[in-house]
């Protein structure tokens, strides 16, 4: 499974939970979101995780520009909160996760779901 991580908080704390626990194919964006954009469209990762903490509205953005790519509507998009729920209306994602273990559990039952395939 291939995920994408991207985190606009200045911390790494996110990607290294998922590179720790997980059996995913992980690369991360911390600084921009066209290259975030970039890497989502080149790559084709079956999920892009957002730590929704840190510049909802530009994380907002960048999820909206992925979504409505033609080429990228199969990438599920998920976001991640650690402090009290964001602001997000619209969110285009198709779940938002209150604690990181959430996705971890999720990201390794899709792999291993995946593997069976």
């Amino acid at each position: 499974m291939r995920v994408l991580v991207v985190d606009f908080s200045g911390k790494d704390d996110l990607a290294i939970l998922l590179s720790e626990n997980s059996i995913a194919e992980i690369k991360v964006e911390t600084n921009d979101g066209g290259r975030a954009y970039k890497i989502a469209r080149e790559w084709q990762p079956d999920i892009v995780v957002f730590n929704l903490d840190a510049k909802p509205a530009h994380v907002r953005r960048t999820a909206m520009a992925i979504i409505e790519n033609k080429s990228m509507a199969h990438i599920r998009l998920a976001g991640v909160f650690e402090q009290s729920a964001p602001e997000m209306g619209g969110w285009p994602g198709s779940m938002v996760l209150s604690k990181r273990e959430e996705l971890n559990l999720m990201i390794n039952d899709q792999s291993k779901h995946n593997q069976h395939y």
